[in-house]
């Protein structure tokens, strides 16, 4: 069962990395990718590095930033309304 859902976690993890690429990720620094995440110095993922050059976080790192910044752009909204 675990095996199924590790499978699952991939897929989706890589289907993720695919739409970062394809929709043109705007935070992204073109160059060589960093092979260790600057957020937490984990080894970010090769298939990642190679679907988004110039990566310099892991996927866990980088969505906890996006969320925080979707966080912080849903306050000012509510601050200015």
């Amino acid at each position: 069962m675990s095996d199924i859902i590790d499978q699952a976690s991939e897929s989706e993890e890589w289907y993720r990395q695919v739409a970062l690429r394809d929709f043109g990720n705007k935070n992204t620094v073109q160059g060589p990718s960093l092979i260790h995440c600057i957020s937490c110095g984990e080894e970010i993922e090769a298939r990642r590095r190679h679907i988004i050059p110039g990566c310099t976080q892991c996927v866990t790192c980088k969505d906890k930033e996006e969320s925080r910044s979707r966080h912080r752009a849903s306050a000012r909204r509510y601050h200015n309304e």
